[in-house]
Order: structure tokens, then sequence, then C-alpha cells
């Protein structure tokens, strides 16, 4: 609009300026995730008891595609982004119930028994689970969140939880910092601190508690330990607090505030940003600060002494609840709980961070943050059908969706025909099929009871098969459906009539006339005996052109053919 000339993505907020358009060579899974996700909240759960206990009380989703890989790959794709979302659902939930939560007092210590009270609720864990199981699954959750790849998808980064220190007990703004170039007040200082902590917690060195090990599959790819010092040692995964030359996170936004303050060309902040960084390292790591319990000390092999965030003084605030400021950068919208001069915390932007409205805010049109905000708590377990499975295995995995126990089936044209997968409420087709009969063998798999309705959701891609359907969809739903044809004047196919007809004569006569059968292919050509190969036999049997066959074969090869 004219208003806001950015073209802005509903999902994740990414945006490009007005006249100028970024094509993203994503994969067709995401769209179709978003999809699935909604369509599958939207049924209704079963109505009988029994299947009031199973995953999803009782509701269920077909999913086709044309591709076997496609169908193989968007099962555990699905799965794994709906859990996420259903993780990140489960933590504002029990943060934003609780009353001292919504104040914000609330740490990941804190969160674990409430988060986990919500997750048994939501029927999450299995009946083997114990639980210190239960609690650990709890942590590895809360842990991802605090150290999210994703920021952009994150509660963090679609402003609904803001991560913040708890000030230490006499903690005192360093006095550089409130003089002249800086001129920071007490409150700024203390903002200063925590953006330049938070992009050190972002990058992930950080403390874990006992019961989760940072090398878990969970937390890939950045599943290993993190450290940080004042330089950093690359090869031995250790941050730097400050640059060894260049830039990093930390100096680009004290040069950025030192030039917006102080009016100053970007070398000369830069010059004066890296000492006072520097010093400001000492400040935390100094054994009489008040932040020395904040940064937790370790001792590395080669390396010497490192550091990392400990957790524990986290404190996890929900911000709508709390009412928190929340402000966007004009220029990359990431979102910023702390706004220092306007000073965008993304490396390297150069945008102003701008208030988001509080109506604004609670009216985000954002897919992820509605579902973290009101999703149902329901779970989820996806799998795929496809032909690369033995039939026993299909059959186990049909017989699991059948029974309730997997409740989202990802499959290719294998269920198209002859297959009985109980009651079904949607179907979901992640491309238009190739032609009408396929379309309602699909769609036909649901609302087969007389009292039950069928909702049937077809995903056309960016190709001209589906997107020409997509313009005339009658084509497709109330088409044609041409009857079963097979073309018996197919030359390749008469051919093989032909050679299968002549080789049947050959091995009677052969067995007939000369007393031989050939029980492999090894007896065929290479015969132990002095006796001649199949294959001479083969041509001797060719020569004769018997009349007998030439007379079935123009009974079986059709007259236009014959030729």
């Amino acid at each position: 609009s004219e208003e806001d000339p950015l073209r802005r993505c509903v999902a994740c907020g990414a945006s490009s300026p007005g006249g100028i358009v970024f094509r993203f060579l994503t994969g067709r899974d995401a769209p179709v995730s978003v999809l699935a996700t909604s369509l599958y909240q939207l049924l209704p759960p079963a109505e009988d008891e029994e299947s009031a206990q199973l995953p999803g009380q009782g509701r269920k989703l077909l999913i086709f595609a044309d591709s076997r890989q496609d169908a193989a790959f968007f099962a555990p794709y699905l799965e794994r982004t709906y859990k996420r979302i259903l993780r990140r659902r489960l933590i504002l939930k029990a943060l934003s119930e609780d009353e001292e939560g919504k104040a914000g007092r609330l740490r990941l210590q804190d969160l674990n028994r409430r988060v986990l009270r919500e997750a048994e609720r939501a029927g999450l864990f299995t009946s083997d689970q114990s639980l210190d199981e239960r609690r650990q699954v709890v942590d590895v959750w809360l842990m991802q969140e605090f150290t999210a790849l994703d920021y952009r998808m994150s509660l963090e980064g679609l402003g609904l939880l803001h991560f913040r220190p708890v000030p230490p007990l006499n903690w005192r703004p360093p006095a550089p910092l409130m003089a002249p170039p800086w001129n920071l007040d007490r409150e700024q200082v203390w903002n200063l601190l925590l953006t330049l902590l938070n992009s050190v917690r972002q990058q992930g060195a950080v403390t874990f508690p006992p019961n989760v090990d940072p090398r878990d599959d969970a937390f890939a790819p950045r599943n290993v330990p993190l450290y940080f010092r004042d330089y950093a040692d690359v090869r031995q995964r250790v941050l730097g607090w400050s640059p060894h030359r260049g830039s990093n996170r930390r100096l680009d936004f004290l040069a950025r505030l030192l030039v917006r303050r102080g009016s100053l060309p970007r070398e000369q902040a830069e010059a004066i940003a890296g000492p006072v960084l520097e010093g400001l390292w000492r400040h935390f790591t100094d054994p009489s600060s008040p932040w020395r319990d904040y940064l937790a000390p370790e001792q590395m092999p080669r390396v010497g002494g490192v550091y990392r965030l400990d957790y524990r003084y986290w404190e996890w605030v929900p911000a709508v609840e709390a009412a928190l400021p929340i402000y966007r950068c004009d220029r990359c919208f990431a979102i910023s709980y702390v706004n220092l001069d306007g000073i965008c915390p993304a490396h390297g932007c150069d945008g102003m961070l701008q208030p988001v409205p509080e109506r604004a805010a609670t009216e985000e049109t954002n897919h992820y943050r509605a579902l973290y905000q009101a999703l149902l708590p329901i779970p989820l377990s996806a799998e795929e059908h496809t032909a690369q499975w033995k039939p026993d295995e299909a059959g186990r995995v049909q017989e699991r969706f059948i029974r309730g126990q997997v409740n989202v089936l990802s499959c290719s044209t294998t269920f198209e025909l002859g297959v009985d997968v109980g009651e079904l409420q949607a179907v979901l087709m992640r491309n238009v099929p190739p032609t009408t009969a396929n379309y309602v063998q699909r769609a036909g798999r649901a609302g087969r009871r007389t009292d039950a309705v069928a909702f049937v959701l077809t995903f056309a891609q960016r190709r001209s098969h589906d997107l020409t359907h997509f313009g005339r969809p009658q084509r497709l739903v109330a088409g044609h459906i041409q009857p079963p044809v097979v073309s018996v004047c197919n030359e390749k196919i008469v051919r093989r009539h032909i050679h299968s007809t002549f080789m049947a004569a050959f091995f009677r006569w052969a067995r007939e006339q000369q007393g031989r059968l050939f029980h492999n292919a090894g007896e065929f050509f290479a015969p132990d005996d002095d006796k001649p190969s199949g294959a001479a036999l083969l041509a001797q049997y060719a020569r004769l052109r018997p009349r007998t066959l030439q007379e079935a074969l123009e009974r079986i090869v059709p007259s236009e053919m014959q030729d």
C-alpha cells in the first residue's frame, strides 16, 4: 500500500522495498505445512470415549502427493514443525496463565513444572515415560527456546516473550558510559548491557541444565557446547566478546550508537567503541564484580579460562501480559524490547526502531504468532505410507492409522485404490492430481459415512498443470472420467506378444522334438554336455517357420499391424 511500500511475508515478517521483488527458492513443504496445521486444528474431535484417548482425540488427516519423495519427506517435516509450534504454545500458555509469570518473575527452573503440567494435560507423553524423563523433555524445550536459531519465528522474535537478566545486587553503571561522548543515564546503560548480553545468549554460549546435553540432536545444527571470552578461538568453539579484527555484533552496535549520539564518522566511532567494549568485558569478569555469578567460568584444555552465560539468572517475561513496550525495525523488521536511541540490535542494520502500538501488537496477523497464542494443544503423530515400505510394514502403518495411533498419513498413490482407512473427515492434496479419476479416488477417501461431511483441500503448485486447474477447478472436480483403455495396436506391445508366443512355441518344440528342457539361463546358453545350446536350437526353430505358429500370430496380432 502507499502507507507501507513494503512487501512483507505474513509468516516470518521478512520484507522487501516496494518495486523490488525478491524470489526466495524455498521448498514446497512450508506452505503446505501451514495449510495442514490449520486444517488439522479445525477438525472436530471424535465423539466416542475411546477415540478421545488417542493422539489428537480421534482427528485424522490423509495427505496425498504424486511424488513418492515428497510424500516421504513431508511426514517428518510436518511433525517436526507442528511439535515446535505446540512446544511454544505450551510455554507461552504456562507463562501467561500464571500470576508470577505475568509479573515476569519466572525463570527456566521455575517454568519446568508449569510447562510439564500443561504438556500432561495435552496428552503429549506416553505412559512409559517416567517423571524424570518428562522433566528432561521439558527442559530441552525450554533451552531450545532460550537459544532459538529461528529467531524470527520464535516467541521472542514475534513479540511474545522477552528474556532479561535479573539486575545484580548493588549493581552500578560503569562511569565511562555516563561521561562524554556516551552521556548515558542509568536506564540507558542497563539497556546497553542487556543488548550486549543478549547477543551472546542468542549465539548460544550459555549453560544448560544438568539433565540436558547441548550435543543433543534437538539443538542441531548448533548442537555443541559454545563458550566465549575476550577474543575468539573458532577452532575450539570459543566466541569473542571483542573482535580480533574487523567488527562483530557488539562492536557494531556500540559504533552505531556512538555515531547516532556524537555525530562521529564510523571509523572514529569504532576506534572509541573498541576500548570501551574491552572495558565492559573486564567489568563483567572482575572477581569483585556483581556480575561474577552471571558468567559461569570454566577451564578448557589448550584454551584456558572461558565463560558461558548462566541460564538461571534470566527471567522469561510474556510481553503481552506484562504490557512490555515492543519495537520493530523499520528496515529489517526485527523485534526488540529495548530501545536505545532507536538503534536496531541486528548486526549491520542501519534501520530505526519504531514502537509497535499495543493494538497493532494484539492484532498482528502473523500466522505463527496467532498459533502460539491460540493453538489447541493437541498432539499430532505423522507417518509416511509409500511404495518404499515392504508389504508387512506398510500394513502396520495402515493399521496404526486406522486405529488412530497415527493420525496424519502422508502417502503417495498407494492409498488411491482399494484401501479402507476407516472414518476420515478431511483429505489434503499436496498437488493437483493428474486426472479427474485420480482426484475423485483421493477425495473419496473422506466422508464415507452418510452422516459425515468431507473437506478436501488441494494445493496448486507453481506449474502449468496445477495452475490451469486452479483457474478452472470445475474441469477437475466435475470433469469427465475416461474409462480404462488398452490399445492393442501399440507396436511395442504387439512385438512383445509375438516374442512371447514364439518363445512358448519353441519351448514346446524343444521338449517334444529334441527332448530338451531348460531350467535356467546356464542350461540354455552353456549346456554341460555336447548338445547344441538353446540359442542354436532357437535359430534352427526360427528357420522352420512352423505353420501352426504363423496361424497363431495371425489370430493374435490385429490385422492392421500384421505387415
